[in-house]
């Protein structure tokens, strides 16, 4: 295969032409950095708003207690007694059945409930509540997409049905931010022994 230097000097005369001319279509000039383009997305579940949700229970004062057999220390710490067979004989003395009051009251987003102590004075007066907790996630994503320009060397083989090679290509392509480019290449024809010339652009669909 002969290529004259006049022929190769017009392939890269073509390419050249076309680098510059894609450059300066996109406005830079070719001087620019590759383009960066970044997207950031932020997504933030839930909004919380305080509330204060307030609630009157007056089944306590209609409540028939239940009598409990408690221990009251001289601090008027109280102490249940699950087993009387399990008290110290020292606070044997100390063990007195005692009323106790248990009501639970339902909130918006919580429950509230209340135990009671007393036989006339209070000794123990236990508030818990189970409140719904609400969580926020935040979730940032980050994309970056960077578009370079380059110039690249391209190659290929074609045979034919009977897998007999057919023609061979030899190329030089530039692509411009990954959008948009030309080449140009020689195709030789094994069978003919004739060199053929080409050239080529480039678009991005997708």
């Amino acid at each position: 295969m002969k290529i004259s230097l006049e022929r190769v000097i017009i392939i890269a005369l073509l390419v050249a032409f076309a680098a510059w001319y894609l450059r300066g279509c996109n406005g830079d000039g070719g001087n620019g950095p590759a383009n960066v383009e970044k997207e950031t997305t932020v997504t933030e579940t839930v909004d919380i708003k305080k509330t204060i949700d307030e609630a009157v229970n007056n089944a306590l004062g209609r409540q028939t207690p239940e009598t409990r057999p408690y221990i009251i220390y001289p601090d008027n710490r109280v102490v249940e007694v699950k087993n009387i067979a399990d008290v110290n004989k020292d606070d044997l003395s100390k063990v007195k059945d005692l009323q106790v009051y248990r009501d639970t009251t339902d909130l918006k987003n919580a429950k509230v409930f209340t135990e009671i102590v007393a036989d006339g004075k209070v000794y123990s007066n236990k508030v818990t509540a189970e409140v719904e907790e609400k969580t926020i996630t935040k979730t940032i994503t980050e994309k970056t997409t960077v578009n370079g320009s380059g110039l690249f060397v391209s190659g290929g083989a074609y045979v034919n049905p009977d897998m007999k090679l057919n023609t061979i290509e030899a190329g030089l392509n530039y692509i411009y931010k990954n959008d948009v480019g030309a080449g140009a290449s020689v195709i030789y024809d094994t069978g003919t022994k004739q060199p053929y010339y080409g050239f080529k652009i480039f678009k991005k669909i997708f």
